[in-house]
């Protein structure tokens, strides 16, 4: 029997494999350097990771979930 290929050729592992990677990474500094989720969110977000990635990353469920990490509100 022929197996299954993926149509986006495995990317989704790889990418899964990367964010729990950034997250070990997370999880191990946010004693150490004193940063909370907040600020890590800022930081993936400065280097161009989406909202709704971050929040995988941080093992939330929704984009919405870090937006008032990332955006302030208008007074």
């Amino acid at each position: 029997m022929a197996e299954k290929k993926d149509s986006n050729g495995g990317k989704d592992a790889i990418i899964q494999r990367l964010d729990a990677l950034i997250r070990l990474i997370i999880e191990t500094n946010k004693d150490k350097e004193g940063l909370n989720e907040a600020q890590f969110s800022r930081i993936l977000h400065s280097v161009g990771i989406s909202p709704t990635d971050i929040a995988k990353i941080l093992g939330k469920k929704k984009a919405t979930d870090v937006s008032p990490y990332l955006y302030q509100k208008k007074k």
